[in-house]
């Protein structure tokens, strides 16, 4: 049970992580930083598809985000870019994202950490990822 719980959680993680950058792509100017959040995009990529080859092999179906989700999150991007879409706003945003995504696995770890071995190791390397994401990115608070 902990093993399906934790692959949906981290997939849904990452749908969120990918939908965010795809939306925010679109908003910026900014070449250097169009070029990190297409890296960005590209490292979340490949941990999905790492989250859904160890779904597959434990027989796992993986439920993507809910539509309302999507939703509330393409509509908050909007219209918190609607007035701002500088390169530090855009970068502020997806700092929280970020913030949430790690809180959310450290709940996951706390709920779900009974999960097998494997598992665990996708739950640490996300974990990893969206480190090194914030660290790429408050670079960009400086303006």
């Amino acid at each position: 049970m902990h093993n399906k719980q934790l692959l949906i959680a981290l997939y849904q993680n990452t749908s969120t992580s990918l939908q965010s950058i795809d939306e925010l792509i679109k908003k910026t100017e900014d070449k250097t930083f169009n070029s990190l959040l297409k890296a960005q995009y590209d490292r979340y990529d490949k941990m999905q598809a790492k989250i859904e080859k160890v779904a597959q092999a434990k027989d796992v179906n993986l439920k993507d985000n809910n539509w309302f989700e999507k939703a509330k999150l393409w509509s908050s991007i909007q219209m918190s870019t609607l007035t701002d879409n500088s390169t530090r706003h855009l970068a502020e945003l997806m700092l929280m994202g970020t913030v949430m995504g790690t809180l959310t696995l450290y709940k996951n770890r706390i709920d779900f950490g009974r999960a097998e071995q494997d598992v665990i190791a996708l739950l640490d390397q996300l974990e990893q990822l969206e480190e090194d994401h914030f660290n790429e990115l408050k670079k960009y608070l400086k303006g």
